[in-house]
Parts: structure tokens; sequence; C-alpha cells
């Protein structure tokens, strides 16, 4: 059983920062001024990374696999 996990705001938002170059220092702090639920992010924020980041939103970040399946007979 596999389960998909899609970007949210914060993890696109660094995940963007760090693609493009920055420390993680600096993708930690870009991550951590922006919204939770929302893409709302401070003016401090570089407006590429906003704007890639806001394409990769719900898009698959990774794939996980379910380790205590069940198996029905």
């Amino acid at each position: 059983m596999a389960a998909v996990i899609t970007y949210r705001p914060r993890s696109a938002l660094r995940d963007v920062a760090r693609a493009l170059g920055y420390n993680e220092d600096q993708a930690n702090a870009l991550r951590d001024s922006v919204d939770r639920h929302t893409m709302t992010a401070g003016a401090d924020v570089p407006e590429l990374v906003t704007t890639m980041a806001t394409q990769m939103l719900n898009r698959p970040r990774h794939l996980g696999i379910h380790s205590a399946g069940m198996v029905l007979v």
C-alpha cells in the first residue's frame, strides 16, 4: 500500500529555495516567513521563489510505503 505525499506551502517554498542555491539556514528563514496554510509570504521572500513554490503546491513530493498493511484472504 502506498501513500503519495504532496507539497504544502512551507515545504514547497523550502525546496524551491534550496534548488535555487539558498543555503539551509536561508531556506528555513524563508519557509518560516510564510503562513502554514496559504502562500502568503513576507516582503523578504523573492517573487521567483514564491511563484515557483506556488506551482508546486499539491504536486507529489514523495511516495511512501505503508509498512502495516493487511492481507485479506
